[in-house]
């Protein structure tokens, strides 16, 4: 028994792309053979599956210089970035990076322009890939080649170690790396400080 009753009556309320499939494997039962359909039933769905698993990891990926954009920073990061008035951008990303999202970050991020410096936050990131690692080889690297500073954020220890594997990381200073997103904000915090005070001393001596 090829056909899902329990699913027939469901139907109305079933998404269009099951709908496609079950008739799809349907017809080719009926005109070919049960094999043939069942082979090509579940190449489709796997297709299915791979369409939405890249949707997921794309929705994943932010580039913000706005904290009021995102809601998984603490009042404390938020209040950080939004002080850095634009020139600090957060690329984040989340969930279990693979090489069918690779080419919508690399895209996401030669969009964003006008920022002096770039976290990369892996805080909430569980896996990557091979050619994730190499999309964000060429992140970091075009990043370094505009003469912006970056900084890396949260790599768990496994993405740490694809990171050295790969070489992503030789194009951060070792002063550039930290455990956790709140500590490289906390870096950038630093460095306004210093801006700030440098641009005071320099009010001083010019008046």
């Amino acid at each position: 028994d090829i056909i899902d009753w329990d699913y027939l009556k469901r139907l109305k309320h079933a998404p269009k792309a099951g709908i496609v499939i079950m008739m799809t494997v349907f017809l080719v039962t009926v005109v070919v053979d049960l094999l043939l359909a069942v082979g090509i039933g579940m190449v489709m769905a796997s297709f299915l599956f791979m369409h939405r698993a890249t949707q997921v990891q794309v929705d994943g990926i932010d580039g913000v210089t706005d904290a009021s954009e995102v809601n998984y920073l603490s009042a404390e990061e938020a209040s950080i970035l939004d002080r850095a008035d634009n020139k600090v951008l957060l690329f984040h990303l989340s969930g279990a990076m693979s090489f069918s999202s690779a080419k919508s970050m690399a895209r996401q991020h030669a969009s964003l322009v006008g920022y002096e410096t770039m976290i990369l936050d892996l805080s909430d990131v569980s896996s990557i890939d091979f050619t994730t690692s190499r999309a964000l080889d060429d992140i970091a690297l075009d990043t370094v080649n505009a003469g912006r500073e970056i900084l890396l954020a949260g790599a768990s220890e496994s993405v740490h170690a694809i990171l050295v594997k790969q070489g992503v990381i030789d194009h951060f200073q070792s002063r550039n790396v930290f455990e956790t997103r709140h500590d490289a904000l906390l870096h950038i915090q630093s460095e306004l400080k210093l801006a700030k005070e440098d641009d005071l001393i320099a009010a001083e001596h010019g008046g």
